[in-house]
């Protein structure tokens, strides 16, 4: 009969089915697998994310500089028409 793990077995890493049974060896390293492979994925996501929230900054900025630059033209202009009345 097997039974629910103990403190020592829980700290010793010994994988467990929800139902109180030993895990098989082959389960064991899909458990681990997976794991892996969801770490990876989140870690993926989070660079591609912030690759994305960069470069649509970086267009921001672009935009920002050229809406300041036509907006100093467009006053360097009116302070043309001024002086010119």
């Amino acid at each position: 009969m097997n039974t629910v793990p103990n403190a020592a077995e829980r700290k010793a890493g010994t994988h467990w089915l929800g139902n109180g049974q030993k895990a098989p060896e082959r389960e064991k390293k899909n458990m681990v697998t997976m794991l892996t492979n969801a770490e990876h994925r989140d870690a993926f996501q989070k660079r591609e994310r912030a690759s994305e929230d960069y470069a649509i900054r970086q267009r921001e900025k672009e935009k920002l500089l050229e809406l300041k630059a036509r907006l100093a033209e467009q006053k360097k202009h009116l302070q043309q028409l001024s002086d010119h009345m």
